[in-house]
């Protein structure tokens, strides 16, 4: 199975050669290389360049024109000016828009004109809204401008644990110390501080243990629309249902 998103790697120095960066707190994006079966140890995620559904340009041959609408205009402004990602209700409200789908296909053709006539921007589908970045190859020159705030340097160690709390979720220390073989309160508590991870509730097991899961910052600088992008997602939580149900029956 292949990626199909992009992913901010937290730690750049250690890894020169990743794919794709999504850079902190600023929309542009800068080019490295890597794979994404080396995730739980080294912390990355490659992304093969396809978009999704709702922002895949259109066919090159197709007779689309560049010119703006108002409506499509309004769209464009929404996002350029955005801090964040915005939803397409949301989007569609702002915009006076009929309803999402509107907003959905008014995005697709953005970014199909953009393709068209060469334009370095592109609208990313990325944590349950949309978000305007520019394309990685303009990095080398974006750089120049030393706009982008610092990302976070997470070890790898640290961005194990994360992704094993992206696939686990929601899970306990226990858990998590269980599958790295060592403890692992200060990479969690550097976690929560970073804004990646938070509090699930409670287990229902003995000492009732809090839960973690991921926060919508995590799929941001990830570079994620949503869980399910992340590569063999399904695979391994079948995986998780399966030896929960080989537990329970053990149990029995």
């Amino acid at each position: 199975m292949t990626a199909s998103h992009p992913l901010a790697n937290a730690c750049g120095r250690l890894h020169p050669t990743s794919d794709w960066l999504v850079s902190y707190d600023v929309r542009w994006r800068r080019p490295q290389s890597a794979s994404w079966l080396g995730a739980l140890h080294r912390g990355f995620i490659p992304w093969t360049g396809e978009l999704s559904s709702a922002t895949r340009p259109l066919d090159r041959t197709a007779r689309t024109s560049t010119l703006r609408t108002a409506r499509s205009a309004r769209v464009e402004a929404i996002l350029f000016i955005s801090d964040g990602p915005v939803p397409s209700k949301k989007i569609a409200q702002l915009a006076s828009l009929t309803d999402s789908r509107e907003a959905d296909q008014l995005i697709a053709w953005l970014n199909a004109s953009y393709e068209l006539s060469g334009s370095p921007w592109r609208i990313a589908q990325i944590a349950g809204g949309y978000r305007l970045y520019t394309l990685p190859a303009y990095h080398q020159w974006l750089a120049k401008l030393n706009t982008a705030m610092q990302s976070p340097q997470l070890t790898p160690s640290t961005l194990e644990t994360l992704a094993i709390v992206a696939y686990r979720q929601p899970i306990t220390r226990a858990d998590i110390e269980q599958i790295r073989g060592v403890q692992c309160v200060d990479l969690l508590k550097q976690l929560m501080e970073d804004g990646y991870l938070r509090l699930a509730g409670e287990d229902t097991s003995l000492g009732r243990p809090f839960l973690y899961e991921t926060t919508r910052k995590f799929l941001e600088d990830f570079g994620l629309a949503d869980l399910e992008q992340l590569p063999f997602s399904r695979e391994l939580r079948l995986s998780k249902s399966m030896k929960s149900t080989g537990d329970t029956g053990k149990a029995a």
